[in-house]
Parts: C-alpha cells; sequence; structure tokens
C-alpha cells in the first residue's frame, strides 16, 4: 500500500466535518414549526401555505433523523407525529 504525501497550507484544517443541529434543537423545533403550520392552516387562504410547511418539516425530520442519523424507527415515529401535530395542535392554538 502506497502513501502519498500532499501539501497542506498553514492553517487550514485537514478534516472536514458536516455540522447539522443537535438533537435538542430538533426536537424543540420540530413540533414547533409543525404547531405553527397549524395555526396558519386556519387563516383564510393559509391552507396551502400550513401544508408545504408541514410537509417540508416532515420531509426535513425524516431527512435529518433517517438519513443523516440512521435512526429508521425514529425517523418514522417523527414524520408521523410531524404530520399529525398540525391536526390537533393547529385549531387548539387557534381557539387561544
Amino acid at each position: 500500500m502506497e502513501t502519498y504525501e500532499t501539501f497542506v497550507p498553514a492553517g487550514v484544517m485537514t478534516t472536514r466535518r458536516r455540522r447539522t443541529l443537535n438533537s435538542p434543537v430538533w426536537a424543540l423545533l420540530t413540533p414547533a414549526i409543525g404547531g405553527l403550520a397549524g395555526v396558519i392552516a386556519h387563516y383564510p387562504y393559509g391552507m396551502w401555505i400550513g401544508v408545504v410547511i408541514t410537509l417540508i418539516v416532515a420531509a426535513a425530520a425524516a431527512i435529518i433523523v433517517g438519513g443523516i442519523w440512521r435512526r429508521t424507527g425514529a425517523a418514522t415515529l417523527a414524520t408521523l407525529c410531524v404530520l399529525a401535530l398540525p391536526l390537533f395542535a393547529g385549531p387548539t392554538f387557534y381557539e387561544l
């Protein structure tokens, strides 16, 4: 096996790390945005905006948890919860 030497300028990091948000941030943002989408969906002409936001958040939850973190069961549960949350939390917040 051969090894190759490469030139790295001073002050340049040799490893690249992908930075994603940590678990508590995703655990707080996902239901908050899902609930906000449910509230938006109850306003006139807000149904389409609320549905689009809900689908974006559900896709983000599936991609982050299932694709990047490799937790398929948690990804399924998170996606289903994000899809159900606007149905139940939206009317409750709207009544307040």
